[in-house]
């Protein structure tokens, strides 16, 4: 009966859908030229845009566009080194900027998908930066790379003002496709009078140079699927440590380890990352408190183990 956990614990985790990410560089790691200016998303490998989107990646050395620290605010990436930026809202109306990429193959018709991202308002550097949080930021789906319609819709968005400045909000949501969509785009679909907005700027301000300003990180689409991650050898070996844990975990023993992922205990992915060759730690300050799921995985293996974060 002492083994009652880890059969739990397997059971809940061949129950989960595994598979693909269909959106490739989901987390802007990869990029064909490293960013040093404004409007440049399509130096991450894949990404297009629509009125200039930024990219912001730790190799520029100007630390303009770089990271933590860039023109518009200071943030860490929720994973990696590189996220994207985009103005939302403005309160003259300015045009806003959105962020697209091809999946990496159509949805199928019928199948459901989660989709998930991490969104986080720059902290404004003046009165003409971010000075303003809003709702509705989203992800709405394509057939084409034309950008979709702002028609108050999008396939996921956040019912609530986006406020946190010091850690990255998760936003997700599952739906059933009804067509082959095959492009995904990041922005605000909803007009301003559909918009609520809050003014973050404690300062006194104009008003009409007010805007909102969101960094985007770790996109995701993910097929609901019956396969089993134990259709690969999976043990029990306790490779985490502390566990309990609060801020870092240390990775312990699996120099083959190639690739990480976090679910809470219903099977939502909340973390997925490469790891860097000799890497021993993970950062998990931007985890609630509670009880999660770790697998690590190599190509021809991994090892699952139950994690609490309790700080």
């Amino acid at each position: 009966m002492k083994n009652y956990p880890f059969i739990l614990l397997l059971l809940f985790i061949a129950g989960c859908g595994y598979s693909q990410n269909l959106v490739p560089n989901g987390s802007f790691e990869i990029f064909d030229t490293c960013p040093n200016n404004v409007n440049q998303i399509t130096r991450a490998t894949g990404w297009i845009g629509s009125n200039s989107p930024d990219y912001f990646n730790s190799c520029d050395t100007s630390g303009f566009v770089s990271i933590p620290s860039n023109f518009i605010g200071y943030q860490p990436a929720f994973e990696g080194d590189a996220y994207a930026g985009m103005l939302t809202y403005h309160y003259s109306g300015f045009v806003r900027e959105f962020a697209g990429i091809q999946l990496v193959s159509p949805l199928s018709i019928g199948s459901t998908y989660t989709i998930s991202f991490r969104a986080s308002p720059a902290i404004q550097k003046s009165p003409t930066d971010a000075c303003i949080v809003t709702d509705k930021l989203g992800i709405k789906l394509s057939t084409t790379n034309s950008l979709p319609a702002v028609d108050n819709n999008a396939h996921i968005y956040s019912d609530v003002i986006i406020a946190d400045t010091a850690n990255w909000s998760l936003i997700s949501g599952t739906f059933t496709a009804d067509a082959a969509y095959s492009y995904l785009w990041i922005g605000n679909f909803f007009d301003d009078a559909n918009t609520d907005t809050a003014i973050i700027q404690i300062d006194s301000i104009d008003l009409m140079y007010c805007q909102a300003y969101y960094y985007v990180d770790s996109v995701t689409v993910w097929a609901d699927t019956t396969t089993s991650i134990f259709e690969i050898a999976v043990s029990n070996k306790e490779f985490l440590y502390p566990n309990p844990a609060s801020n870092v975990v240390y990775i312990q023993q699996l120099s083959f380890a190639k690739r990480i992922s976090i679910y809470t205990i219903y099977g939502i992915k909340v973390k997925e990352m490469n790891l860097k060759p000799n890497q021993n730690n993970l950062n998990i300050a931007t985890l609630p408190k509670g009880a999660y799921v770790v697998k690590i995985q190599s190509p021809n293996n991994a090892y699952v183990q139950k994690l609490i974060i309790n700080r």
